[in-house]
């Protein structure tokens, strides 16, 4: 099945007006953040088809050390669901242009991700998203807790000379280029459920 989305038939997409409150910062080493990522209605709906999702252990280990520690579904692209894929794909084509990327964006390859972090330390180490795919551009976080149903787990993104730490309240969405290494901090206690996109195009020469 072809999950390419062309950039010219999002962009004639209707606009969903309602509160985005955003703030933006313009270099390459930065992220765009909606903390109002989709519709009130629209998260419920996109929970709603997480929760029937069937997830799988993902552990990681890289030179016999754990840097993941998660549950994990992906929702294919079908009539159910591809909505959803449309809906981020136009707010990561307003970060582009917003924030003076202006990377070449095709489409989607990989399945949207949904992600649980429980307690018993569930992590994700400092990484790229380019390690899984040179293809990416462009990665995408939508929050689905709220910061009360979980301790811990804060997500850091590295921007030299150190790292920040990105909002992480529900519906908070998160845009940054895929090369920026990024990680999730242990989840004390709680589950902290998250949403994880990537946005493909030609690798970066």
């Amino acid at each position: 099945m072809d999950t390419n989305i062309n950039k010219k038939n999002i962009k004639s997409m209707p606009y969903y007006d309602f509160d985005t409150e955003q703030f933006k910062n313009t270099d390459l080493n930065n992220y765009y953040y909606y903390s109002k990522g989709v519709s009130p209605d629209e998260l419920i709906k996109i929970t709603e088809i997480c929760d029937k999702l069937e997830l799988t252990d993902l552990s990681k280990e890289v030179e016999g050390e754990l840097y993941r520690k998660s549950r994990v579904g992906y929702l294919e692209f079908n009539e159910e669901n591809e909505w959803i894929y449309e809906t981020l794909f136009k707010k990561v084509y307003e970060a582009n242009d917003e924030m003076g990327w202006n990377f070449q964006i095709e489409g989607i390859i990989d399945r949207i991700e949904y992600c649980e972090f429980h307690d018993a330390s569930g992590y994700h180490a400092w990484h790229s998203d380019l390690e899984e795919g040179q293809h990416r551009k462009i990665s995408v976080s939508l929050i689905l807790s709220t910061v009360e149903e979980y301790e811990g787990g804060k997500s850091q993104l590295f921007i030299p000379p150190s790292y920040t730490d990105v909002p992480n309240d529900i519906n908070n969405l998160i845009i940054y280029p895929s090369f920026i290494p990024n990680r999730t901090l242990p989840v004390l206690s709680g589950v902290k459920r998250v949403l994880n996109l990537w946005v493909s195009g030609k690798p970066f020469s």
